[in-house]
C-alpha cells in the first residue's frame, strides 16, 4: 500500500447519537438491585452512561482532537494508518519449514507413483524394467524422507518486518524538521500528551541475527482514551513546508 493512500481525519468529531435509557428501565434496575439483591442490570446502565460521558468528553474543548484541530493539525484516519501499517508487515516462513514442505510434497507424489506403478505391474510386458523403477522410486521416498527429518520444522533462518514504537525523546533515528515542529507545537498547547515514534523494522532471525530499521515513520500524539497518527515521513517523501 502507498502513503499516498493515507487519509485525513475530517475537522468535526461526528456526534454519535446516544439511546436515552428509559426512566421504567432504571427503576427496574435499582428494584431488582435493592429487592432481589441482583446488581448486574443496574452495572450494564451505569457502564452505558459511563461510555456516553466519553464520547460527550471527546467533543469537548478540552480533548486532544480539539487541541489538534486549533493548531490546523489534521491527524490522518485511523483506518487509513492501521491499514498502511498493516500492509507493510510480513512475518516470514522459517526457511527450515519451508524446505520441510517442499520435501514433503515431493515424497507423497513419490508414494503416489509407487502405488500406481504397483497396480500396474501385472499389466507390464517388462516386469524386470519395473521392478527397477520401483527400486529407484522407493530410493528417491527414502532418500528424501531421511532428508526431511534432518531438517527441523522451525530451523534456518526467518525475516520478520513490523513495527515498534519508542517515546518520541528516546527515539535515536532523525527526525524531519516539519514534524520536530508540530510536535513542539502540540506539546506547549497540551502539556499531558504523550509524543511516541511508531516506526518499521526488519529483524532477520537464526545464526547472527540483525535487526534495522526501515525508512517508514509515524508521528503519534496520545493521551487516555485519544490516540492519533499526527504525521508520517519515509526516506523519500519528506514535507518541505513548515
Amino acid at each position: 500500500m502507498n502513503c499516498s493512500k493515507l487519509k485525513r481525519m475530517s475537522p468535526t468529531i461526528p456526534k454519535e447519537k446516544v439511546a436515552e435509557i428509559p426512566e421504567a428501565k432504571i427503576t427496574l434496575a435499582k428494584e431488582t438491585s435493592e429487592v432481589l439483591g441482583y446488581h448486574k442490570l443496574i452495572q450494564n446502565i451505569h457502564q452505558q452512561h459511563t461510555a456516553s460521558e466519553t464520547k460527550a468528553k471527546l467533543a469537548s474543548p478540552s480533548s486532544l482532537f480539539s487541541v489538534l484541530k486549533a493548531l490546523d493539525i489534521l491527524p490522518f484516519t485511523k483506518e487509513s494508518a492501521e491499514a498502511y501499517k498493516q500492509s507493510k508487515t510480513r512475518e516470514g516462513m522459517w526457511s527450515g519449514t519451508r524446505n520441510f514442505v517442499l520435501h514433503v510434497g515431493v515424497s507423497v507424489m513419490l508414494f503416489i507413483l509407487i502405488i500406481w506403478r504397483i497396480t500396474k505391474m501385472g499389466q507390464s510386458n517388462n516386469p524386470a524394467l519395473d521392478g527397477t523403477l520401483l527400486g529407484v522410486l522407493a530410493g528417491l521416498l527414502i532418500g528424501n524422507t531421511v532428508f526431511c527429518m534432518m531438517n527441523n520444522i522451525g530451523s534456518g533462518h526467518r525475516t520478520i518486518v513490523d513495527w515498534r514504537w519508542c517515546p518520541l525523546q528516546e527515539f535515536s533515528g532523525d527526525i524531519p524538521e516539519y514534524v520536530l515542529y508540530k510536535a513542539i507545537q502540540i506539546k506547549k498547547a497540551f502539556p499531558d500528551v504523550e509524543l511516541r515514534i511508531d516506526y518499521l523494522t526488519k529483524e532477520d532471525w537464526g545464526s547472527g541475527s540483525t535487526s534495522e530499521i526501515l525508512p517508514n515513520f509515524f508521528l503519534v500524539a496520545r493521551c487516555r482514551s485519544e490516540s492519533y497518527y499526527v504525521n508520517f515521513w519515509d526516506k523519500k517523501k519528506y514535507e518541505i513546508t513548515l
